[in-house]
This record gives structure tokens, sequence and C-alpha cells, in this order.
């Protein structure tokens, strides 16, 4: 999956009634995001493997509900 399409779909869940998506601060491999209470790191790499989109999704869940990207 497309690094920017991960984080088109966070915004559009975070902006739908919940609490938008921040940018915490930017390291050399990562960016930092806030999204309510909770932190992501989302690699720089503008691929990024299944698995690590899923566990990005994952750590959103307690923000935007069990499975909110289906």
């Amino acid at each position: 999956m497309k690094r920017d399409e991960l984080l088109r779909q966070i915004r559009k869940a975070a902006n739908t009634g919940r609490p938008g998506l921040e940018l915490v601060r930017e390291g050399s491999a990562h960016q930092i995001f806030r999204c309510g209470t909770v932190q992501i790191a989302v690699p720089r790499h503008r691929e990024l493997g299944p698995k690590v989109a899923l566990e990005i999704r994952a750590q959103l869940e307690p923000v935007l509900g069990r499975r909110w990207w289906r």
C-alpha cells in the first residue's frame, strides 16, 4: 500500500466526527502523528508492506473504532 493512500484513509476516518489527525513531529525515518490520544509512527517509505499498514490501522482502533478501515 502506498503511504499517501494510508494517510488519506486515516484522515478521512478521523475527520468524520472523530478527532482529527495532526502531525506531532518529523524524524529522519518516521513521522509521528496524533489522532485523539493515540500516537502512531508512520515510516517515510513510499510503499508500506501490508503488515505495516495493518499494524498502523490496529493502533488506531481505540480512537476510530474496531475495524474502522473496512
